[in-house]
Order: structure tokens, then C-alpha cells, then sequence
């Protein structure tokens, strides 16, 4: 893994910015999104406390082989797993995981940066979102900061539910997670 995240960043440097960014390569991935909204936020002349992340869920799973279209805002990010869930790119929502699958690829991700009131998620043309935690490893566990808030934890993404509730989801404990090996 530690192989992977410095060639990771090799290749950045080397050839300039990745289209789409592994999540799992940062050893503080929460820095790294709340630079994309500071980044944002300076260009569009917006408090970065009226941004959020609007979730757009690309059909494409491998990062190395995507033919991604070239996006204006925001960023590409891939390497997540879902663990209680599976991601249905037919239905664009949460589905049931397959028998005896623990974790599940999520396909690459655009995370568009959008003014929101703090609190308000669009509804995403009427679909239930699922607020989902994003979490480091799988083990959940973390030291609290300060802050109240878990060194395990990155953000809440807000993804479709798909068929059921996002209450369903909850009681299934389902996260995404940026790396499976610890």
C-alpha cells in the first residue's frame, strides 16, 4: 500500500494532475477535499462555509483505464469501498451487497463543489440521499481530536439510497472506506 500511494504521488508529479485522485493516498484526505472547496471558494468569491460536496457517481470503476469527460468544478476521486451495501450503476442507487461480499467498489466519483444551506442536500431529481460516512479503514476505530470528531473519519457523502430508505442503510451500518488494509 505504502508502494502504491508514493507512486501515486510520483506520477503526479511527474505528469501533472490526475484525472481522477485515489482517496486512499492521502494521509489526510479530509485536508485534501477542504482544499478543493478553498479552491473553489476563492475563485467564485464564495465563504467556504456555503459550500458542500454535491456526489455524482461516474458508471466507471478502474481509474487507470476511465475515459472520464473533463470537468470544470470539482474533482474525480476513486478507491472507495462500500461495506453493508453495493453500489447499482443500472439503478444509480444503494442496493443489498451480493452473498458474502464484505466490500463492494464504488464506482469513480465527481465531487462538485455547490452552495448549499448548512444542513440542505438537494434532493437529486427526487431520489432519497444517504448521508454516508467515509472512513480511513474499515475498523471504524479513531483517537477524537478536539474537535469531537473521530481521526478515522473523513466527511458525509450524500449518495442515492436507491429502493429503500436511507434509514435502511443506517440500521445496515453502511460506509464507505478509502482503504481496506490498515
Amino acid at each position: 500500500d505504502f508502494i502504491q500511494r508514493v507512486d501515486f504521488f510520483r506520477d503526479w508529479n511527474d505528469t501533472g494532475v490526475p484525472t481522477s485522485c485515489w482517496l486512499g493516498a492521502f494521509f489526510f484526505p479530509q485536508g485534501f477535499l477542504t482544499g478543493v472547496l478553498q479552491t473553489h471558494s476563492r475563485q467564485h468569491k464564495l465563504p467556504i462555509d456555503s459550500l458542500r460536496f454535491a456526489v455524482h457517481p461516474t458508471s466507471e470503476t478502474d481509474a487507470a483505464i476511465a475515459e472520464l469527460p473533463v470537468v470544470d468544478d470539482g474533482i474525480y476521486i476513486h478507491g472507495l469501498f462500500l461495506e453493508g451495501a453495493r453500489w447499482d450503476v443500472a439503478k444509480g442507487g444503494l442496493a443489498e451487497p451480493r452473498p458474502r461480499e464484505l466490500f463492494s467498489p464504488m464506482p469513480i466519483l465527481h465531487m462538485e463543489p455547490v452552495t448549499a444551506a448548512p444542513g440542505q442536500h438537494d434532493s437529486e431529481r427526487g431520489r432519497s440521499l444517504y448521508e454516508c460516512p467515509v472512513y480511513k479503514i474499515a475498523s471504524r476505530a479513531g483517537v477524537l481530536s478536539t474537535t469531537g470528531i473521530s481521526s478515522n473519519f473523513v466527511q458525509s457523502l450524500c449518495i442515492s439510497a436507491g429502493t429503500e430508505s436511507p434509514e435502511h442503510w443506517v440500521l445496515r451500518g453502511t460506509a464507505l472506506i478509502s482503504t481496506l488494509s490498515d
